[in-house]
Parts: C-alpha cells; structure tokens; sequence
C-alpha cells in the first residue's frame, strides 16, 4: 500500500498494461484492492473478485459524498478506479442487471450533485464528465450483457491492428490523433 492517494493508484493503473489476460487481471485485482483498500483481491480466486454489492454500499461511503469541500479530482481519479476494478460486471446471474444499474444509480446520483457551472471549476467538470461517462458504461453496456472495457479502455484504445506472430497489435488514439504502427 505505498500508493495510498487515488490520484496516485489511478495513474499507476494507466501504466499498467492491458495487452494480456494475465496482465489484464493483475490491473483488475489492482484496482478493487485500491478502491476497497484491503488486499484480499490480490489472493482469492478470480470468480469470487466481484461483487455488485459492494459497489453499492461504497458509493454511500464518505469519500463518494459531494460536498462544498469536495476534492474534484481526488473524486474523478476514484470513479477511474471503480471503472476498472468493475470491469465486465463479474458474471450475470439473477438479478444482475438490476444491481449493476443500482450502481449506475448511485453514480447519477452522485453526478446530480455536482454544481457544474460550465468552465468554472475544469475539475468540477471533468469528475462529473467521468462520473456520467462510467454511469452510462454500466447502465447500457455491462447490464445489458455487452461487451465493452472500461472507460478509459473505450477511450484510448480505439482500433486493434492485425497480428504479427499471432499476436494483437494496438494503435492507440490519444485526443484525435493517430498513433503510427
């Protein structure tokens, strides 16, 4: 736990790769025990790491309320966090699409808010840009069964160019501009 501040773990998680599965459940694992603070995601089998519920009851937690005190971009860099460590909604079962939009849920309600007065506060408006964006991630995507990364997976990874030696090769899309091969 040498990251503790959530601007830290969240920019910690984007250096991470995402280029294979291993990879992939290392950054996952990383990000539940970074948002729920307790290192038992790191060890117990990977079918036991999500659990709707609790991302329920942690946005009721005291670092999700919004205040006139609130930390914008300490709220924005949690909400990264939880984007990830929900990935794809852990496996569906009963009920399943109505816990994952009691989330979403939660989320609009924290959105709802934040006083956004247009350019006033650039952190305001990016926190609840998040915020709206990983909502509508998990109500239209994750509950209905599509499939779709996170957040930031949408954003930066745009096209996946052809093999080489079996392999995936990504172009990545940083704000507009075309990465070359």
């Amino acid at each position: 736990m040498t990251f503790t501040e959530p601007k830290s773990q969240m920019r910690l998680l984007r250096i991470l790769p995402i280029s294979s599965p291993r990879t992939h459940l290392f950054r996952w694992r990383l990000a539940l025990t970074f948002l729920f603070n307790d290192h038992k995601y790191l060890s117990i089998p990977s079918s036991q790491l999500i659990n709707i519920d609790d991302f329920s009851h942690l946005l009721e937690g005291p670092q999700f309320i919004v205040r006139h005190d609130t930390d914008y971009s300490k709220l924005k860099a949690l909400v990264e966090i939880l984007d990830i460590a929900f990935d794809g909604g852990g496996v569906p079962g009963s009920g399943h699409s109505k816990r994952v939009e009691r989330v979403g849920t939660g989320l609009k309600d924290i959105s709802s808010k934040i006083r956004d007065t247009g350019m006033a506060s650039l952190e305001r408006t990016e926190a609840k840009q998040v915020i709206e964006l990983t909502q509508f991630r998990l109500q239209f995507a994750v509950a209905k069964g599509r499939k779709g990364g996170s957040v930031l997976e949408q954003h930066f990874l745009k096209n996946q160019y052809g093999d080489r030696e079996g392999k995936k090769q990504t172009l990545l899309n940083f704000c507009g501009t075309r990465g070359k091969k």
